[in-house]
């Protein structure tokens, strides 16, 4: 699951693959990425589970969330002297955040060791396949954001000098590209479910 930044939404029917309009980008966007955790606890799964959808993020709709990653796509360029941008001046910088679960496992009797140890495999399991999931999100970051400078640099050779008003509305387009990405994904995993992530219901 992620959540997006501040721009307007695109609907999904809406968005052509970039593919079919535009020659691939073999560039990729590195991204400085942050962690955190929230706690959670249970001596079951079903308590794990029900402790995660308590203290756990809510996604765009409120809805309880495993896990929750966000994006952000900077871009800036400087002025040529008529007030248009300088195409090898641009820098595209990627950033997320992300944030997951952490278990705080409860004292238990030797007698109940095994059932812990058991429940820890589980945990252990599910935690690496929903931080895949959050990470695959942020594939579409690294790929897609390297098209903004493919598409400026092409705009300028089409048009000549491209305003920052031009440029700015040709880089959001990217960006809502990279958010209908990310929920096709997740309808498609189901929200990582076919991943292995534990289905919210």
């Amino acid at each position: 699951m992620r959540f997006l930044g501040l721009w307007p939404v695109a609907l999904l029917w809406l968005v052509v693959p970039y593919t079919e309009m535009h020659p691939t980008v073999h560039e990729e966007c590195p991204i400085s990425i942050h962690r955190e955790t929230y706690s959670v606890t249970g001596s079951s799964r079903e308590e794990i589970r029900r402790s995660m959808l308590d203290r756990g993020p809510r996604d765009e709709r409120g809805l309880p969330r495993f896990a929750k990653t966000e994006w952000k796509v900077d871009w800036r360029w400087e002025k040529d002297i008529d007030g248009g941008i300088k195409i090898d001046s641009l820098s595209v910088t990627c950033s997320a955040s992300i944030l997951l679960p952490q278990r705080d496992p409860p004292i238990l009797a030797d007698a109940q060791s095994t059932r812990e140890a058991e429940l820890r495999f589980i945990w252990s399991e599910f935690l690496s396949k929903l931080e895949r999931h959050e990470l695959n999100h942020l594939k579409h970051v690294r790929y897609r954001a390297p098209h903004i400078a493919a598409r400026l640099k092409e705009a300028q050779q089409r048009y000549g000098s491209l305003s920052t008003q031009r440029a700015n509305s040709i880089a959001s387009r990217v960006l809502r590209e990279i958010r209908d990405l990310d929920r096709r994904y997740d309808i498609e995993t189901r929200h990582g479910k076919s991943e292995g992530v534990w289905e919210i219901g």
